[in-house]
């Protein structure tokens, strides 16, 4: 039986590059997205960074694992 990728693996091959928004409990933030470390942290170019009352601009950021609840992955044709 082979072993399969599991998902930062799968993250960090298949994502680069694209464009993602990164959902938390209070916070939503898109990019570019650039790597996942073994703890789920992600880092984001250009990104921009939501809550309920805020919009701020950023050049790269890391979101820690431990925050995000999903990943959307916009497909831009």
């Amino acid at each position: 039986m082979s072993r399969r990728p599991g998902i930062i693996s799968f993250m960090n091959e298949e994502l680069r590059g694209k464009r993602v928004t990164i959902v938390g409990n209070d916070f939503e933030a898109s990019g570019v997205f650039v790597s996942a470390d073994s703890h789920m942290n992600v880092l984001l170019d250009r990104a921009v960074v939501r809550d309920s009352d805020r919009e701020a601009s950023h050049g790269r950021i890391v979101v820690r694992g431990a925050n995000i609840r999903y990943v959307v992955i916009h497909d831009d044709l």
